[in-house]
């Protein structure tokens, strides 16, 4: 006997089921699956009204979708709606799977929006409530006044968390600008090339993130804080990188003209030289383009390999009136020693030697 099926409704816009409700409803049929294809958005993507219930009204006199009338789970997962023009997600409605192309989308309280990309518009989340599963790659503002926002991906523009708003897993990628007001929390935040500020008041917790390979283009900034560390960067003209508190920057750096990079208080610059070989160009191109902020004592370390082959290796140009002694570790991070101009420090068989040869800070290693 052949196994009942449900009749599986499809939407023309997406493979999903539209309306989910519905679904409870559907009649059995023998034999295979059965695919009615209801065409719930038309050519320009909106919503065909004859397949709405008897007298729902979407919009207003303003021509704006009011989500009062929307019932809960109105747009079905994988049929991305495009909206336009100004969008309130009101007390006890969901917004999902929407992409807003221009205009505002605003989340009052007791309303949630899921899934939603963000390209051109600005976006509000009020006090109570709530928006997750978010792409942010618009270069308007989405504002968290105090509201709970969660799991964005920020790829252009920017984020302000204001007094009592709250934000949670959010990846800050190059062009993205996220600020937290005093008052406002972000946690789990993933520093991946964009611009992060926290001042006093404000609560920032921040993941541990490598960012190999950073490159930024004119007038695009960049922040690294506590635990996190840039491997190899690239600042063009206009460029900037600002490395905070424990924040590290190693690697083959380069900046270009009118580029430039600052270092904090308490921020580690490391000449990293265990994965090259000797006679290489120097791990930074221009030391006078790496500046220190105030007064800012920053920590400078050369990490070496176990192994580290014999010879002169080249770790800053432009280093004439160098006189900082640099911190000596292994790859595991282990501080074997200090090494001061125009000294040596002999540690595991090898004889380390740093000076400044053609105005460019060396490092010489020999066996003992």
């Amino acid at each position: 006997m052949a196994e009942n099926k449900k009749i599986l409704l499809k939407s023309s816009a997406g493979d999903n089921l539209y309306p989910r409700a519905s679904l409870d409803n559907l009649v059995d049929v023998v034999g295979g699956t059965t695919a009615v294809h209801v065409p719930t958005l038309d050519s320009d993507g909106r919503i065909e009204s004859r397949f709405l219930p008897t007298g729902m009204s979407l919009l207003d006199s303003d021509g704006r979708i009011d989500s009062q009338y929307l019932p809960p789970d109105f747009f079905p997962p994988a049929a991305r709606v495009t909206l336009s023009g100004t969008v309130y997600v009101s007390s006890g409605a969901l917004l999902r799977d929407a992409e807003e192309t221009s205009g505002f989308i605003r989340v009052l309280s007791g309303g949630s929006a899921k899934r939603i990309t963000v390209t051109s518009g600005n976006f509000t989340v009020s006090s109570g409530g709530a928006a997750t599963d978010m792409t942010w790659n618009s270069p308007g503002i989405m504002y968290i006044p105090g509201g709970h926002v969660q799991y964005v991906d920020c790829r252009k523009g920017s984020i302000e968390v204001q007094k009592g708003g709250h934000l949670e897993h959010v990846t800050a990628n190059t062009g993205c600008l996220l600020f937290v007001s005093s008052g406002g929390t972000a946690t789990n935040i993933v520093e991946y090339g964009g611009y992060v500020r926290v001042p006093t008041g404000a609560v920032g917790q921040f993941e541990q993130t490598v960012i190999p390979d950073l490159v930024l283009s004119a007038s695009q900034s960049a922040t690294i804080h506590s635990g996190n560390h840039v491997s190899n960067a690239t600042i063009s003209s206009g460029g900037s990188l600002h490395v905070f508190e424990g924040g590290q920057l190693t690697g083959q750096c380069t900046v270009l003209n009118g580029g430039s990079m600052v270092m904090y208080h308490e921020s580690i610059l490391d000449f990293r030289i265990a994965d090259i070989s000797p006679g290489e160009v120097p791990r930074f191109n221009d030391m006078t383009k790496i500046t220190k902020s105030g007064n800012a004592t920053v920590t400078y370390t050369l990490t070496v390999a176990e192994d580290q082959p014999s010879g002169d290796y080249a770790l800053g140009a432009n280093c004439s009136s160098w006189s900082v002694p640099l911190q000596v570790r292994t790859e595991d991070g282990t501080n074997i020693g200090s090494l001061e101009l125009n000294r040596t420090l002999s540690v595991n068989g090898m004889v380390f030697a740093l000076s400044v040869k053609e105005n460019v800070l060396t490092v010489s290693i020999s066996r003992l």
